[in-house]
Parts: structure tokens; sequence; C-alpha cells
């Protein structure tokens, strides 16, 4: 069951990583254009009047992905420590880091839900 957690982490890991480049439904302006990446996003016509606050939204994803991928990492480190407390609490705080992007993300919250389960 532990070896699941820390290929349930590391899976985690690599989609945080990835939040940027595969991104999630997101639209921009009144005509709801969807603009689902940093690519997407910069790729926009420089007369799209949303181009800006596109390309800042999946800038600050990334910003948080950094984060996330921070504590997922120090997750991986203290499970091969066998510091199980140090995971649960490490995940938690991706899960709060998240949370601003936790119902389009949705990385940390089943990962966390998994480990108090595993208890």
């Amino acid at each position: 069951m532990k070896q699941e957690i820390k290929q349930e982490i590391a899976e985690s890991l690599k989609k945080a990583t990835n939040w940027t480049q595969e991104g999630w439904k997101t639209t921009f302006g009144p005509k709801n254009i969807e603009v689902n990446s940093l690519k997407q996003a910069q790729d926009l016509p420089k007369q799209f009047a949303y181009k800006l606050e596109a390309v800042d939204y999946w800038k600050t994803v990334g910003i948080i992905a950094k984060e996330v991928t921070l504590w997922l990492e120090k997750a991986l480190v203290s499970f091969d420590k066998g510091d199980f407390k140090a995971v649960e609490d490490q995940v938690y705080f991706a899960k709060y880091v998240e949370k601003p992007y936790e119902r389009v993300a949705n990385t940390c919250k089943p990962l966390l839900d998994k480990i108090r389960q595993a208890k």
C-alpha cells in the first residue's frame, strides 16, 4: 500500500509540473474564448483584448505549480526516509498552495485523501 502512495505522489508531481502545458478548460472575455494553456495564451493575437489576462493567469498557474512541486518533492524525500507524518504534512501544504486551482487542477486533494485513508 505504501508503494502505491509513493507512486501516487510521483504521478501528482508529474501532473503539477505540466499544469501550464496540459492545462484545463479556461475561458476569457465576454465571448468566453477558450485558452487552455500558457502556450495558447502566448499565441493569441495581440489584438485579443484579454491576451494579457490569459497570459498572466497561466503564468500564475506556473508559479503555483512550482510551489506545489516543491512540496511534493519534499514528500517523496520524506517517504524514502520513512517519515510518513511529514509526507502527509507536505502533501497537505501542497494542497493548501493548490487551493485556488483545486477544482480544475484536482491534483493534491485526491492524493491527500488517499494518504489519510491509508493510515
